[in-house]
């Protein structure tokens, strides 16, 4: 039996249009066990649905939505029986960089999710497939900004409340900020990182409280100046936490 995972949109848009040769190499062992994929960008409008169909090839077709609780119970039965491990980052990194494009309310759910699916109850996603997810968005946030100006800081309220429920610490989101990017670093150079460092601290502070605050830094050994682009004079959302 084949298990065929789509991501799509209304318009059922090809992830990788044209092209197979990505989608071999993303599901790497996965194809070995007889797993079919195809990728499409995720979207908020249709339902999240399992289909399983004897007479056809089993398929899960995961789509974003504005989903509730019984949504959620959906959407971790379809990433379970996906079953595909080495798949997880990248479908990690299809959500996040598909929601720079949404409303903050979607992005929360999305945040929310990932916090759920790496929870000891679900325990789908470990804190290895959240960081190579992660890192893929990094590397590709100074595109991003061209078609969603406000990435940097999307990215950043998305990682306050992985730290705040404590799935990724403090310390190791910082140092993905710190060398991420196009090009090792290249994020600090371009105050991509101060921004999303910034709106990170931002968050936590208007939502937990400074004490909060106070104590995620005192226990991280992450030195906040580091993230301003050497040189620049530029006033800066991470400057009132240096």
């Amino acid at each position: 039996m084949w298990l065929e995972v789509s991501f799509l949109n209304g318009k059922g848009r090809e992830l990788f249009p044209g092209s197979t040769s990505n989608t071999d190499h993303t599901l790497g062992k996965e194809k070995e066990k007889g797993i079919r994929v195809s990728l499409h960008w995720p979207a908020f409008e249709p339902i999240w649905a399992c289909r399983d169909d004897a007479s056809q090839p089993k398929q899960v077709v995961i789509i974003l939505e504005e989903w509730n609780a019984k949504d959620e119970k959906e959407v971790c039965r379809c990433v379970k029986d996906l079953n595909a491990p080495s798949f997880y980052p990248t479908m990690i990194s299809i959500w996040v960089t598909d929601s720079f494009e949404r409303k903050d309310m979607e992005r929360d759910l999305l945040a929310k999710l990932l916090i759920n699916l790496s929870t000891p109850r679900d325990g789908m996603l470990n804190e290895d497939d959240l960081i190579k997810g992660f890192e893929s968005v990094l590397g590709t946030l100074e595109d991003a900004i061209n078609d969603a100006p406000k990435a940097g800081e999307f990215i950043g309220r998305i990682f306050a409340k992985i730290v705040v429920e404590n799935v990724i610490p403090f310390t190791k989101i910082g140092q993905l900020i710190h060398e991420g990017g196009e090009e090792q670093g290249s994020l600090v150079e371009m105050g991509l990182a101060a921004e999303v460092v910034g709106t990170i601290l931002e968050t936590i502070e208007s939502e937990k409280g400074k004490s909060v605050l106070n104590e995620i830094r005192t226990s991280s050994s992450l030195k906040i100046d580091k993230f301003r682009p050497p040189g620049t004079k530029k006033s800066l959302r991470l400057d009132k936490f240096i």
